[in-house]
């Protein structure tokens, strides 16, 4: 069994995630991890291995810590599935990210709010180039309330109140 092998089982048992979550998910994966580490058969994967893929996503492939963790996100689970199986003694990935995280190559950059001026230079660029004008009315609610972008594209008329000019988002 491959590594490959093991995840197809465990992303095929996610029932609780919603579709865009899974689809995240499984093109992450097969972007980062199928063609190369993926191939690697389990039984030989060791904590050392892990470990390297990891800087090599981070220090050759130019992999931002988000990214990363989100790789981190779909094989940890999957050799658990393999330690509850009995196909392997040990999660070869345990600790790997702790131990990343504390190294000088983990560097997290802090998000910044666009200030008013950036908003309203990135919403006069909207308006003015025709193949994104479209894009205009969204960007128009998520700057002016906050919300995330699944947030706003999962809004239904009933979530709306005109009179009170509100918008109820309900978080899960």
């Amino acid at each position: 069994m491959t590594v490959n092998d093991l995840y197809d089982i465990n992303i095929g048992q996610k029932y609780d995630l919603k579709p865009s979550t899974k689809n995240n998910y499984i093109y992450c994966y097969n972007h980062f991890i199928r063609e190369t580490f993926g191939r690697r058969k389990l039984v030989t994967v060791k904590y050392s291995h892990v470990k390297e893929f990891y800087y090599h996503l981070m220090r050759e492939c130019g992999l931002q810590p988000n990214t990363l963790d989100n790789i981190r996100t779909q094989l940890h689970p999957a050799f658990q599935m393999a330690v509850r199986d009995e196909l392997i003694r040990k999660n070869p990935s345990d600790g790997v990210m702790g131990e990343i995280k504390k190294s000088h190559i983990w560097v997290k950059k802090k998000r910044h709010a666009l200030t008013i001026p950036q908003q309203r230079a990135f919403m006069n660029f909207l308006e003015t180039q025709y193949e994104y004008r479209g894009w205009h009315p969204v960007i128009t609610v998520l700057l002016g309330t906050g919300m995330r972008i699944g947030e706003c594209l999962a809004l239904t008329w009933d979530d709306l109140d005109f009179d009170s000019r509100t918008v109820c988002v309900i978080v899960p």
